[in-house]
């Protein structure tokens, strides 16, 4: 028997609510790296081709920020990049929110600190993510074992009135 569409759960609102997460995790993070960094301009690259950048205008064209994309993946850490307008940039993928840390930094000699700066703060960001998760179930498993322990302290009762 094979299951109809009312049997099988619609994935579509996940996928969406997914996106969005990830879109306002990328402004959350960009905030937290700007707050860190602030000589620099940034802009995060999602790795779907067809979603918007998001962060300053860096005039990258679509073949420079999917290039930047796959070499970022490819890479471990920091990679270094040059514009075409002789500047240079460095990159960080980020695997947790799918999407790629461009920067571009106006002092060139702190280049090599500020791509730090930018790496810690990332790292930094998805600790605190983490912890909040881990916080957000401790505080759900609090309820549940509050909400158990009263069912088993009325059981008890209902116990101690029946002998």
């Amino acid at each position: 028997m094979s299951p109809t569409t009312s049997d099988m759960p619609d994935l579509s609102d996940d996928i969406l609510a997914d996106l969005s997460d990830h879109h306002e995790e990328r402004h959350l993070l960009l905030t937290a790296i700007r707050d860190r960094a602030p000589n620099g301009k940034f802009q995060m690259i999602p790795v779907d081709a067809n979603s918007d950048p998001v962060g300053e205008t860096l005039d990258l064209d679509v073949l420079l920020r999917e290039s930047i994309v796959k070499k970022a993946q490819q890479e471990n850490g920091i990679t270094a990049f040059e514009l075409p307008d002789g500047k240079s940039g460095s990159a960080i993928f980020v695997e947790a929110l799918d999407t790629v840390v461009f920067g571009v930094f106006d002092d060139e000699s702190l280049r090599h600190y500020c791509a730090a700066i930018v790496q810690l703060s990332i790292e930094l960001f998805l600790s605190e993510k983490s912890q909040r998760n881990n916080q957000d179930l401790l505080e759900t498993q609090k309820r549940q074992h509050k909400r158990r322990i009263g069912v088993l302290e009325s059981s008890y009762q209902e116990l101690l009135e029946d002998n």
